[in-house]
């Protein structure tokens, strides 16, 4: 039943003109907005002629009293036995329509069950609205369209009306209302059904050069031609319909007409059917989410609140669609394709519409055929997964199999490799280190006593973290600078029989009034070039002032930064302290000039009697610059014409010295400043790497699982490999990314106190701890392992072959299953 009347209450009525042909005119009365902010028209256009017939012109549409009028008559009628509707009973009363209302009736001589629509007006009114009938005529035939039984024109008294097809289930507007009882996939199921075969019907209606132009849910008739049956959705109401060569006026209703209809009602163009595929869209917008596209309450208040004109009501509209945000809500519950196409049709630009219901439709059918294809061909897909799978499956099986056997044997020949580099460094660290340690202590031990008591008096008193030199003993001072020079000028001598030559200072243990702890100033200074230095002439006096008990060197616990100005307790027996970087420069003995480089220092006691060992009176310091001292000694051994050169991994072997407190000694990465913003400069630790890593202790320092050499053997050193250990130092590198791969790496260790004439133990420690060092011969996996790359490769090139064959017959198997899916649905069309 077409619900297209004045009723205030209606949809249909939201500010659209009930008929809008003619020329352009004045200003359009209107009644005061439905409670929805809807407008309802009173009167048609002024712009409209009036045309002439048998009962005059009427320039307006119905009032109320003739619709009250008229439903008196019919009931006056029924009540004395007349006949209003000649062979049809009427039942009850539908509703009212344009410029009339509806009832529903029945055939006397079929039985069959009718709408018919009596007009209020007479003749020339009907002459007005027989264009809609002739609409209606015209898609006779048409699946979706409400059907013309019957035109009876007004005349004799008797009131005009037509017949109509009756839709027994209502209108989409009132299953909207309903909706919501549905599940959200029900709902969505229904909802694509009927907008479906709504644009079906509409695309017939646009090969006809009909224009519906005032589409809507209200418009949508459901008839249910047997009980229980899904209804089928009707599309009536064609009082706004135009055909494609009539330019006169055609308004729809607020939001479910596009901007451009308006525009065109302006300027008489010709009306478009992209009209009708955006209230398409509208209609299927609102039937998933129960509100049309782009309708706010802000929006419907300002249109109701706009002047009673028509033109400043579509305006308001106009403005407003504009202004709102594009609909997205129905795609929550459609699938990407289907909300595309429904983007599409709410387009505010028509361009990027479909141009017609008909493009409309075919937009859904392939939508369609993809939905009904798209099982078969996951299936399809799934099994060709599959049989790619097993095959890819097979070939990593066969090719980890190989990578396993060819590391097995890479890492046999690289571990042998690193063995008789660590056999080579190990002996030459470990003599290095033993022949500074035998010097400074046969310096130590051989010193005159008058050195020893001048210290012993230089120390006595309570000194605090400040020092004066000045006010020492000269006769004290003299005899310490006199015997250091003597000292260093016979080290000297000795630089020309081949060994070192490396600083030498004399620290003074001075009293500080805290039982068993002292202080640790410079006397004196002594450089490999022969210049005697003491704080008279010093190029940094501050040196000789200071307290430097807190070092390493004087008391064998690490650097406490944390601890200048306190006392500490000295070491008492020889101990090589961690690495420090200089504050200073250096020189190769070719010349070349070293920045600021690494150090060790040797540092063994002075006491004030050797025999008896009372007191530390002082410490003789021997400095070790590890880059020009050790750093030679700990590059690898020529390979020769190993395999593991063949490999290119001979020049790429890493040697890192740790001592027996499992600090960082040497690592070749301090070349590349390792983590210069430091306190002190590097890592010292490996432990700590290992806690800030997430790692173990036993991951970080493995050489602790490395067996001494059995007995009989007449080995000096044992080596063991390990398949877990991680350089952290290399990870912490500043400019490279964080390495925590492990290396291959073979562990040897050795004492280089072990010619000490303290012995092997540090008293510092609990007795019986040998105080090993440890030289650890290392090389990146990724790097020993590159042989593994042209294996690859090649694995690559076989599975690139393979797959390219799995593609062929993919393809194939597409194109046979594309065939058949093309039969069937040209067999599903018959």
């Amino acid at each position: 039943m077409p619900s297209d009347g004045p009723d205030p209450t209606s949809t249909r009525a939201d500010g659209t003109p009930e008929t809008s042909r003619g020329n352009r005119g004045a200003e359009v009365a209107v009644h005061e907005p439905a409670p929805d902010g809807t407008v309802v028209q009173d009167k048609p256009p002024v712009w409209v002629q009036p045309l002439s017939g048998a009962h005059g012109s009427s320039g307006s549409g119905p009032s109320g009293q003739a619709f009250h009028e008229l439903d008196r008559e019919i009931e006056r009628l029924q009540t004395d036995g007349g006949d209003i509707a000649d062979g049809y009973a009427l039942v009850r009363k539908l509703g009212s329509g344009s410029f009339g209302t509806v009832w529903e009736a029945v055939d006397r001589l079929t039985n069959e069950r009718v709408a018919i629509k009596f007009f209020t007006a007479g003749a020339s009114d009907w002459e007005k609205l027989l264009s809609e009938v002739g609409l209606l005529q015209a898609v006779e035939g048409c699946r979706g369209i409400v059907i013309v039984k019957q035109v009876r024109p007004g005349g004799d008294g008797r009131r005009p009306l037509y017949v109509m097809q009756l839709a027994n289930g209502g209108s989409l507007a009132e299953w909207i209302k309903t909706a919501g009882a549905f599940p959200p996939r029900e709902r969505a199921r229904l909802a694509t059904g009927f907008f479906t075969r709504v644009a079906r019907a509409m695309a017939a209606v646009h090969r006809r050069g009909i224009h519906h132009c005032d589409l809507k849910p209200q418009n949508i008739l459901l008839h249910s031609p047997e009980p229980g049956a899904e209804p089928e959705p009707l599309v009536a109401d064609f009082g706004q319909g135009h055909l494609a060569t009539d330019d006169t006026p055609a308004l729809g209703t607020f939001f479910y007409m596009p901007p451009d209809q308006i525009d065109a009602a302006q300027v008489s163009t010709p009306p478009d059917t992209r009209w009708d595929v955006y209230a398409l869209g509208a209609v299927a917008h609102e039937l998933l989410t129960g509100s049309p596209p782009r309708r706010s309450p802000e929006l419907a208040e300002k249109i109701k609140k706009a002047p009673k004109q028509l033109p400043a009501k579509m305006a308001v509209y106009r403005e407003g669609v504009f202004a709102a945000p594009r609909p997205s809500a129905h795609h929550k519950l459609v699938d990407r394709q289907l909300g595309r196409i429904i983007d599409r049709c709410l387009s505010l630009n028509p361009d990027t519409r479909p141009r017609d219901a008909g493009a409309l439709v075919a937009l859904l059918d392939a939508r369609a055929r993809w939905r009904r294809t798209r099982p078969v061909l996951a299936l399809a897909a799934a099994a060709t997964l599959l049989v790619i799978g097993l095959i890819a499956g097979v070939g990593i099986a066969l090719a980890n199999a190989e990578t396993d056997r060819m590391k097995g044997d890479v890492t046999a020949e690289v571990s042998s490799s690193l063995a008789r580099t660590a056999g080579y460094g190990a002996p030459a660290i470990e003599d290095r280190l033993q022949r500074h340690i035998a010097q400074a202590e046969r310096i130590a031990f051989e010193r005159p006593p008058a050195v020893a008591a001048a210290l012993d008096r230089l120390g006595r008193g309570t000194h605090g973290p400040t020092w004066n030199p000045g006010t020492a003993a000269p006769a004290d001072f003299e005899t310490c600078q006199k015997w250091l020079t003597v000292t260093q000028e016979d080290r000297l001598a000795r630089l020309r029989r081949g060994d070192s030559a490396v600083p030498l200072r004399l620290v003074l243990v001075a009293d500080s009034g805290t039982p068993g702890r002292s202080r640790g100033y410079f006397l004196v200074r002594a450089h490999p070039d022969g210049k005697i230095e003491t704080h008279r002439n010093a190029d940094t006096p501050a040196v000789f002032t200071h307290d430097f008990s807190y070092r390493d060197y004087f008391h064998a616990r690490g650097h406490q930064t944390d601890e200048i100005g306190q006392p500490h307790a000295p070491v008492r027996a020889t101990h090589i302290s961690e690495p420090y970087r200089s504050t200073g420069d250096d020189r190769t003995a070719d010349g070349q000039v070293l920045t600021r480089p690494w150090k060790v220092d040797v540092a063994t006691p002075i006491w004030d009697n050797t025999e008896a060992r009372r007191r530390v009176v002082g410490l003789l310091i021997l400095g070790l610059n590890l880059e020009r001292d050790l750093a030679p000694l700990l590059e690898p051994a020529d390979l020769g014409a190993t395999g593991s050169q063949r490999l290119g991994i001979g020049r790429r072997v890493k040697v890192v010295l740790i001592d027996h407190r499992d600090q960082w000694v040497w690592h070749p990465d301090c070349k590349q400043r390792l983590i210069e913003d430091r306190p002190d400069g590097l890592p010292h630790n490996y432990r700590a790497l290992a806690r800030t890593h997430g790692a173990s202790a036993d991951q970080t320092c493995p050489w602790d699982r490395v067996p001494a050499p059995a007995a009989g053997t007449g080995r000096r050193y044992g080596f063991a490999e390990s398949a877990d250990y991680i350089d952290f130092v290399e990870a912490e590198r500043a400019d490279a990314e964080a390495n925590t791969d492990p290396e291959i790496a073979c562990f040897t260790r050795f004492n280089p106190y072990a010619q000490s004439r303290y012995g092997e133990d540090d008293p510092t420690t609990e007795p019986g701890h040998p105080r090993k060092w440890v030289l650890v011969a290392q090389v990146d996996k990724r790097l020993a392992l590159a042989p593994l790359t042209d294996l690859e490769r090649k694995l690559v090139a076989i599975g690139a072959g393979a797959g390219g064959a799995l593609v062929l017959l993919a393809l194939v198997l597409w194109g046979w299953l594309v065939r058949v899916l093309r039969r069937l649905e040209f067999a599903s069309h018959g």
